[in-house]
């Protein structure tokens, strides 16, 4: 794969990701964290997840020690509150995936 082609595959993850953020804010705590319409999760932790994975995958690359990013350091959905999920979930993803920010 060029650079080029993975470039554009991020910017697009970006994009998509944006979407559903912005779509995601726009619902109220109760249909957040609702588990009525999905099997395993609800949709906040399906963020969650979402954010640890890019945040996973963003360390890989990088060639991070397996030890300072592994299963441990997992993130969880408690820790992101319904109420604060705009200003945290939403930002939280853009920031830590952002090219060259920090965790």
């Amino acid at each position: 794969m060029r650079t080029s082609e993975a470039t554009t595959l991020i910017d697009h993850l970006y994009w998509t990701r944006d979407l559903v953020l912005d779509a995601a804010s726009q619902l109220d705590a109760t249909a957040f964290t609702s588990t009525e319409t999905v099997t395993t999760r609800d949709l906040r932790a399906t963020l969650v997840h979402e954010l640890d994975v890019q945040w996973s995958w963003r360390e890989r690359l990088k060639g991070a020690d397996w030890e300072e990013w592994g299963p441990d350091a997992e993130l969880r959905a408690e820790d992101y509150p319904p109420s604060t999920r705009s200003a945290s979930t939403g930002s939280a993803t853009r920031r830590i995936c952002a090219p060259g920010s920090p965790r």
